[in-house]
């Protein structure tokens, strides 16, 4: 189970970044002051991470923390994202920014508008998002919905009904995990100092051992791969029920298993 202090610590930090990225203008002072919030409330979750129980839930809670900073210094402080200009504002990050005069009747609108519902959502969704689907600033070889038709976007109705249907398996699969419990005593023997050394002792590794510790290597890609599909499945789902965001804001997280034939089209 989750210790509530570190996953509250989280949430702090995605409400800090929602809140700074909507209110604030891209040379603001207090988007380096929620810097250093960021980084303090990082380092003050650390004791914490040790009291969560189940394994996913701690990997994730230690990682979330400095994946939103690394996001943060991003979007707000290199590429400076604001909701007047309805996106970056400098080239500094890589991105084309806004330049001036751009869209005028549309950022003169956007500068007076006093709408904390608009803000709000243009800062949850800019901080829930690193690969800017559906903006003029999307990463390179985001994953498609469908192989055989790239360009086709799946209705509402079928989109959340494919999204809850795996993410319901995703749980049960980490649940049925779970109950599994790892033999501590025979991790202390696995993992022992002296049998770090792998190559060094190649000829005295047992083919138990050997399938063993391959097992272990494939069950950790499986199960980080399966907590990233929960994760992200579940914003999804939360932002195309509640209307937030349009379907293609939110785009398959990985490719098709099939076109990983290559170094170069595994890491995309």
């Amino acid at each position: 189970m989750a210790d509530p202090i570190a996953t509250g610590l989280v949430g702090v930090q995605i409400i800090m970044t929602v809140v700074t990225l909507g209110f604030t203008t891209g040379n603001s002072l207090l988007r380096f002051a929620g810097l250093f919030g960021m980084l303090y409330i990082s380092y003050f979750q650390v004791p914490y991470i040790a009291r969560v129980k189940n394994p996913m839930a701690r990997g994730f809670l230690a990682n979330a923390p400095f994946v939103l900073v690394i996001l943060y210094i991003d979007k707000l402080l290199l590429n400076k994202w604001t909701f007047a200009a309805n996106g970056p504002t400098s080239a500094v990050g890589g991105l084309r920014p806004v330049k001036e005069g751009q869209s005028k009747k549309d950022a003169c609108r956007r500068v007076g508008d006093k709408s904390i519902f608009r803000r709000l959502r243009f800062g949850l969704n800019n901080t829930l998002q690193a690969r800017f689907p559906a903006t003029n600033w999307p990463v390179k070889n985001i994953p498609t919905f469908s192989r055989s038709r790239p360009d086709s976007i799946p209705d509402r109705t079928s989109y959340l009904r494919g999204r809850i249907i795996r993410w319901i398996a995703y749980v049960l699969i980490l649940d049925l995990a779970g109950l599994f419990n790892n033999n501590s005593s025979n991790n202390a023997i696995l993992f022992a100092p002296a049998n770090i050394p792998l190559l060094s002792r190649l000829a005295n590794v047992s083919k138990g051992e050997a399938i063993e510790r391959v097992i272990l290597v494939m069950a950790f890609w499986v199960f980080q791969y399966i907590g990233i599909q929960v994760v992200y499945g579940f914003f999804a789902i939360l932002g195309i029920a509640s209307g937030l965001w349009p379907i293609e804001a939110w785009p398959p997280m990985f490719g098709f298993i099939g076109d990983c034939y290559s170094i170069r089209q595994f890491w995309g």
